[in-house]
């Protein structure tokens, strides 16, 4: 019994060292994300520099912010890294279509992991 006590402690301690860890990421990411808003000029070049800041700390291949248009209640496409480049402003959704559609119904996050 003690050996899986000792098990769940090590596991634990990990487990805090990960969070902590991760606390020091966050407030240096929210660092480089309020250097990145200071420094640029207009909305398009700070969501820009924000899907690319975003896919690099994720390191994942594509990273993509939706806008919400009220009039027409569409998401559009406003910035975007690994898909093309002349999608951003044209590609459209509705809302509950696809899975970013999804995600809006809902006012939820997709999770994985």
């Amino acid at each position: 019994m003690s050996k899986l006590r000792g098990v769940k402690e090590r596991r634990m301690a990990k487990e805090r060292q990960r969070k902590k860890g991760s606390h020091l990421h966050l407030l240096s990411d929210m660092n480089e994300l309020t250097a990145l808003l200071v420094g640029t000029m207009t909305v398009d070049d700070f969501l820009k520099k924000t899907v690319e800041m975003v896919a690099r700390h994720l390191d994942v291949d594509v990273c993509s912010i939706y806008l919400y248009d009220e009039p027409t209640n569409e998401l559009y496409l406003a910035a975007t890294f690994g898909l093309a480049p002349q999608a951003v402003g044209t590609v459209r959704m509705k809302v509950g279509e696809g899975l970013v559609g999804h995600c809006m119904s809902l006012l939820s996050p997709v999770c994985e992991g």
